[in-house]
């Protein structure tokens, strides 16, 4: 068997990223990223590892 990928990229949108890391910060999650602007992106954004060691990407679109 070959080796296994690094895994995959998952980002999720919010309107309010302050209260969504706040809640974040309140579960049972380990925050691996504070908020922090992605000039590549355009866009604030935090991560976060779950329960079966995902790292999920919260972003903050400017737009919104």
């Amino acid at each position: 068997m070959g080796s296994l990928g690094r895994g995959l990229a998952l980002y999720t949108f919010v309107e309010d990223i302050e209260a969504t890391l706040a809640r974040a910060t309140s579960s049972d999650v380990s925050i691996v990223e504070e908020i922090a602007a992605n000039p590549n992106a355009g866009f604030r954004e935090f991560t976060f590892k779950e329960s079966n060691g995902y790292h999920v990407t919260v972003a903050e679109h400017p737009q919104w």
